[in-house]
């Protein structure tokens, strides 16, 4: 028992915390451009919340993106990695909500509901906690129909980074990287779309991505 409880306390504080001064002492070296920025403000005007997506891979450069659009929330499984990027999150201030597709799925949806109704923005990784890599989930799709949430896909490029070896091919930005933030075109879900409807519209937004990272030499002369 005081072993799990040491573990536990490493992977959601001391773990966290260090990874946390790591990423902001990194950060302050980034040279940020943000492109597109505006269709985010498209969708608050007519008065929605958006469902802010974007991949596994890309989660050390969303938390300074998304630092800048509190109070947000986002699903994190409850998996040892889980407790992980819950801590993190909760390092930088947002509000990781637990659960995954395999695992307390509903009850975190309910409890994102309830944050979205206060006001949070929401945030979602298509393709984690496990992959594959660039697939995007169906539940992404699910959370916007039934919330009603314009779907914003995030893209993100450094011009210098390093890659870990994991299924993700997590990215790290090298210090003193161009990083690019883009804001691509809105996917609107809608309430009442049928099982056809439902795959097209994950398909959509999984070929924005592969669209966006197949001309990545394009958008990092930006």
């Amino acid at each position: 028992m005081k072993r799990l409880f040491k573990n536990r306390f490493m992977y959601r504080y001391i773990i966290p915390f260090a990874g946390y001064i790591v990423i902001k002492l990194i950060s302050f070296t980034y040279r940020i451009i943000e492109v597109d920025i505006s269709v985010e403000k498209k969708v608050f005007n007519r008065g929605k919340i958006p469902l802010y997506t974007t991949l596994h891979q890309q989660l050390l450069i969303a938390a300074g993106f998304f630092g800048k659009r509190k109070p947000l929330c986002f699903m994190v499984s409850r998996s040892r990695d889980g407790d992980l990027a819950a801590g993190l999150a909760s390092f930088f201030g947002f509000t990781p909500v637990r659960g995954s597709s395999s695992t307390g799925g509903l009850r975190a949806l309910l409890e994102i509901k309830k944050f979205k109704d206060k006001g949070y923005r929401v945030a979602h990784v298509v393709d984690g906690p496990t992959g594959p890599f660039g697939v995007v989930k169906p539940g992404t799709i699910y959370m916007a129909k039934r919330f009603d949430m314009p779907v914003i896909p995030v893209i993100f490029f450094a011009d210098r980074k390093w890659f870990v070896n994991s299924w993700d091919k997590f990215m790290v930005p090298k210090p003193f990287a161009k990083i690019i933030i883009l804001l691509a075109d809105e996917i609107d879900v809608g309430h009442d779309i049928d099982e056809k409807e439902f795959e097209r519209k994950r398909l959509e937004l999984e070929n924005v991505f592969k669209y966006y990272y197949a001309n990545e030499d394009k958008f990092k002369r930006i």
